[in-house]
């Protein structure tokens, strides 16, 4: 064999392996980037499908807060001048607790759980101390320690969830 036959030999081999190994290798390597374009875009929608469940909770910690600050300025107005004779119920908490201790950052879901038990220490002692008038109605003084306590504690959890949805915190009026 010559030199031309070997270069016409090694030049139809690399040919007919071009034209079968090419599409493979390029097949190959089209499924997967496929497969990788569609876990990115699976986890582009776990990370959106989380964030919107994130949104969803902050959203609801939010009105419990609204509904606690509520009652405490119904709590802390004469009972002569609330807007109404009850106390509206609260949104219940176990099912925003949970998210949040899955979801949330360790703060706020430690915030969270402080407001809870200051609250719940509020509730309990003017449930001790009875209604304060014939219609089953509770009064407490705006300057009775548990209610610090709770508009202390209302105030932190505002501030972290402003801030775990990136809002900055408005300004007091005058700065």
């Amino acid at each position: 064999m010559n030199a031309t036959t070997v270069v016409a030999i090694a030049g139809l081999i690399t040919t007919t392996l071009s034209a079968i190994v090419v599409p493979a290798i390029q097949g190959r390597i089209a499924a997967r980037v496929s497969v990788a374009g569609r876990e990115h875009e699976r986890q582009l929608a776990d990370n959106a499908s989380i964030r919107e469940q994130l949104m969803a909770v902050y959203v609801e910690a939010s009105a419990y807060v609204t509904a606690v600050e509520l009652r405490i300025n119904d709590l802390t107005t004469p009972i002569e001048f609330r807007r109404s004779g009850k106390l509206s119920p609260l949104p219940e908490t176990d099912n925003i607790t949970a998210r949040l201790r899955l979801l949330g950052n360790w703060q706020l879901f430690h915030h969270w759980q402080k407001l809870l038990s200051a609250a719940e220490s509020l509730w309990f002692d003017l449930g001790e101390e009875g209604p304060q008038d014939d219609h089953g109605s509770y009064y407490t003084s705006p300057d009775d320690p548990g209610v610090g306590r709770v508009l202390a504690e209302l105030k932190t959890v505002t501030s972290d969830l402003r801030s775990a949805v990136g809002v900055e915190p408005p300004s007091e009026p005058g700065h």
